[in-house]
């Protein structure tokens, strides 16, 4: 079974009820979705909500992928941070590129509903392998944002 987890507050800004909409729609016994958030929802048997609840027990939980579903621009997302500490994958929405630019490399990226649906439909094989996407070093990101190479002193 291949577990995802989203992470974050109710708001329209976060795209959770299109993961909702995503795992109802799969309907498949091999994935399960674990929803931490002040969300109302009701548990199914694919999506279980925990309620808020702290960090730690978050990361002690198993699960392979953590989806950032943010349709807003984040500067900064503990959870992406947190999931590659705990050697979780990540599936982000690429149409949030300030959140993108903080990976260099291997994360799922989406930007459709439809793109995401097909990636966790994929994900869900048991023979696909978990990467862990690395991140952008801070003082790349802000070189990447400012163009001046002078801010490395200030990192």
């Amino acid at each position: 079974m291949r577990e995802f987890a989203y992470i974050g507050r109710d708001k329209p800004s976060k795209g959770l009820p299109n993961l909702i909409d995503i795992f109802n729609q799969l309907h498949h016994k091999d994935i399960r979705l674990h929803v931490y958030s002040d969300y109302k929802l009701t548990t199914t048997s694919n999506i279980i909500c925990h309620g808020w609840v702290p960090s730690e027990e978050i990361w002690n939980t198993e699960f392979h992928y953590v989806i950032l579903s943010m349709l807003a621009p984040e500067t900064y997302c503990f959870s992406l941070h947190d999931a590659v500490k705990h050697n979780k994958g990540v599936i982000v929405n690429g149409f949030n590129k300030s959140l993108c630019s903080q990976i260099s490399e291997g994360a799922y990226s989406y930007n459709t509903k439809n793109d995401l649906y097909n990636i966790v439909k994929d994900l869900s094989k048991e023979n696909h392998e978990i990467i862990i996407p690395k991140l952008v070093h801070k003082a790349t990101l802000w070189k990447k944002l400012y163009s001046d190479h002078n801010l490395t002193n200030f990192i």
